[in-house]
């Protein structure tokens, strides 16, 4: 924002600090427009393109907890599997669950 002014940036400061985050107000099916304006604090925005509209997708796989796992010390992964027979992980960001089963995460 080369041309904002120190007004400018103190309005969007406070306005980021009272905004929800993102995935909250795409949970709410906020629409581009109303995210922006909740933002920067500005209702008088110009939309450049009305048929955008914002969804969250998140991108977590099976695999990709697998290679999180695998880099826990052998030890842990053992006594999880002693204590509960599976390791079971769930995105932080779209609460999807994975189980391993200890043949999956074995060293092959």
């Amino acid at each position: 924002m080369p041309d904002a002014t120190e007004e400018d940036i103190k309005q969007i400061e406070e306005a980021v600090s009272k905004a929800d985050s993102i995935s909250t107000m795409l949970e709410k099916n906020m629409t581009l427009q109303q995210i922006a304006e909740t933002v920067t604090g500005d209702d008088n925005l110009m939309v450049l393109l009305k048929e955008i509209k914002p969804k969250y997708e998140c991108n977590c796989n099976k695999e990709k907890f697998k290679i999180g796992i695998k880099s826990l010390k052998q030890e842990e992964i053992e006594e999880i599997f002693e204590k509960q027979g599976k390791i079971e992980t769930v995105c932080q960001f779209c609460n999807k669950k994975y189980e391993f089963q200890k043949e999956e995460i074995e060293n092959k």
